[in-house]
């Protein structure tokens, strides 16, 4: 037999059934044994003993592995990004990168290569394309003229 849906938070009492916004998203239309205010609470509570939990839980649940084996991959690659080698700039952790067909973990990508690669569907071929691409390009002119100053508008495609 099911379990009954609590109707008032085990905390502080509040009748959960007056909002929907505590039922668990995911589509499972069940409530939550707690209202949101006490819910905040107690994860507050939660991150001040043990600050890396949620993290670990996270690893663990989308990619079946630990923060530890996040931690040693990290070490493994200096603590920077396995495709630009630079520290990840928007104030994120690094991402696990990962196959979406086997979730086993391919390195740790800063946002903005963990996003590149995504966009690009993660196709060997597109992104060599896209190497190809810009090989092809003005590239090193156009890192040169940056280097002694010149305006990034300056090298933008001019119509006569």
């Amino acid at each position: 037999m099911a379990k009954p849906k609590p109707t008032h938070c085990t905390d502080c009492g509040k009748d959960l059934q007056l909002d929907p916004a505590y039922t668990i998203w995911h589509g499972v239309s069940t409530i939550r044994g707690h209202c949101k205010t006490c819910h905040n609470k107690r994860q507050c509570k939660a991150n001040l003993i043990n600050p890396n939990g949620v993290r670990d839980a996270q690893l663990r649940y989308r990619l079946g592995t630990t923060l530890e084996r996040y931690n040693e991959l990290l070490k493994e690659q200096g603590g920077v990004c396995a495709i630009c080698k630079q520290v990840c700039t928007s104030g994120r952790d690094l991402a696990a990168d990962h196959n979406h067909l086997t979730d086993e973990i391919r390195g740790l990508l800063c946002h903005r290569c963990n996003r590149g690669i995504g966009l690009l569907r993660e196709d060997p071929n597109i992104i060599n394309s896209a190497y190809e691409y810009l090989s092809r390009t003005t590239w090193d002119k156009g890192m040169d003229m940056l280097e002694v100053g010149v305006r990034p508008s300056i090298l933008s495609f001019q119509h006569d």
